[in-house]
């Protein structure tokens, strides 16, 4: 690894944690990102915390409603309520669905200045290049209906602990996890579009 400010650091593996930016598997690796745009069309998400409406009444499950153009998320956390909408951009501006959210939150969303997020849909075509294996949102990231995310981190967090006997990095060990994770985001995808 060639650091800004500390030079040269060689190293034997190099797990690309970044996130959407994909820093390491993307940008430094030259490794494609295969978009899943086609099949799920949702791409902007208004991520938000709001206070309880009555701290008293702690409603234990996390809902999801439809809305014109995607879907809002409602999260009560003891200190605060996690909540945000995802959309598409094909179907409603920023701006309105700003408005449809706002509209949707009522009084607990007055007085909020949300931000809309863009959404990059799909997987890093090899979640594993070289010595340099990408995990988590830098592998990829589907719409988060039903909170994969986590899931495919601690999936791929033990398929690299199984698939790494050596310091060698064997290519068919290489391409066995890069297929398991790719059907991995496969099958999500499809269950989400189907969902």
């Amino acid at each position: 690894l060639q650091l800004k400010e500390h030079g040269a650091w060689p190293v034997e593996l190099v797990i690309d944690c970044t996130g959407f930016q994909r820093l390491l598997i993307n940008k430094a690796m030259g490794e494609p990102f295969e978009s899943y745009s086609d099949y799920l069309f949702n791409d902007r998400a208004i991520p938000i915390q709001v206070q309880h409406e009555d701290p008293q009444k702690l409603v234990p499950v996390t809902t999801c409603t439809a809305l014109d153009s995607g879907w809002s998320w409602n999260i009560p956390l003891q200190s605060r309520i996690g909540t945000g909408y995802v959309f598409s951009s094909a179907f409603a501006t920023d701006e309105v669905a700003l408005a449809e959210f706002l509209a949707h939150l009522g009084d607990q969303g007055k007085g909020a200045n949300p931000r809309v997020l863009k959404m990059r849909v799909g997987r890093t075509r090899r979640s594993w290049v070289k010595n340099c294996v990408a995990i988590g949102l830098s592998s990829g990231f589907i719409d988060p209906l039903e909170s994969t995310a986590i899931m495919t981190v601690e999936i791929m967090s033990r398929l690299l602990l199984h698939t790494l006997p050596t310091t060698d990095f064997e290519a068919p060990l290489i391409d066995h996890f890069n297929a398991r994770i790719c059907g991995l985001y496969e099958e999500v995808r499809d269950f989400l579009g189907l969902h």
